[in-house]
């Protein structure tokens, strides 16, 4: 594969956005791991909420080649968003994706607990979409639950929509280098797992 869009650029800043559960501080990792063997420099700045599964969390991740960067996107700056959960993808994205940005979803909701017992509505995941659509995002959209599952596990969702936010062409690293730290940073015994999740992703885009 020739050289990737954005490849050689002095900043690249993302988010990962999920709940707890999903992996999302996992695949960030990955993500600043495969960053740091392609020469940048990384930061990486994580947010929690207040409960650790089932609450919300996003990591900034920002590559830059020379100086030093705060760890956290300022808003309006993010050049993509790789979005684990649907809505929690449209608050990251609302708050800090750039004009003309990239957003990477799965479509599966995560329910909140307010949602479960009745005290709110979730939005319809198609508004979820066009909002996104409306602030002038360029978006993919997959369920990537049901590709991990294809794979061989639900909790290789996060590889799945790995895969898809490779194959959009924004990520400025090397397919090489991503697989590499993947297969690296995802626990021992589960590397074809998800390396079949990363795959399938992949294909759902092209």
């Amino acid at each position: 594969m020739g050289e990737r869009v954005g490849a050689g650029r002095a900043v690249f800043q993302m988010l990962v956005a999920g709940v707890g559960g999903q992996g999302s501080v996992l695949i960030s990792h990955v993500i600043a791991d495969a960053a740091i063997r392609s020469g940048y420099r990384v930061r990486v700045g994580e947010k929690f909420g207040a409960a650790m599964r089932g609450g919300a969390v996003s990591s900034h991740i920002r590559m830059f080649r020379e100086g030093d960067l705060a760890p956290l996107i300022p808003e309006g700056e993010a050049d993509a968003v790789m979005a684990l959960e649907p809505l929690e993808g449209l608050r990251i994205s609302s708050t800090y994706l750039r004009p003309g940005g990239v957003v990477v979803m799965n479509v599966v909701p995560v329910y909140p607990m307010d949602v479960n017992a009745g005290w709110a509505r979730y939005p319809d995941v198609d508004a979820i979409v066009e909002g996104l659509k409306g602030m002038g995002a360029r978006v993919y959209t997959l369920n990537a639950t049901d590709l991990a599952i294809q794979a061989g596990t639900a909790k290789a969702m996060n590889s799945v929509v790995l895969g898809a936010f490779y194959a959009t062409g924004v990520l400025p690293i090397d397919r090489g280098v991503l697989l590499e730290a993947l297969m690296e940073g995802v626990p021992e015994g589960t590397q074809e797992v998800n390396r079949r999740a990363f795959e399938l992703g992949e294909r759902s885009v092209r």
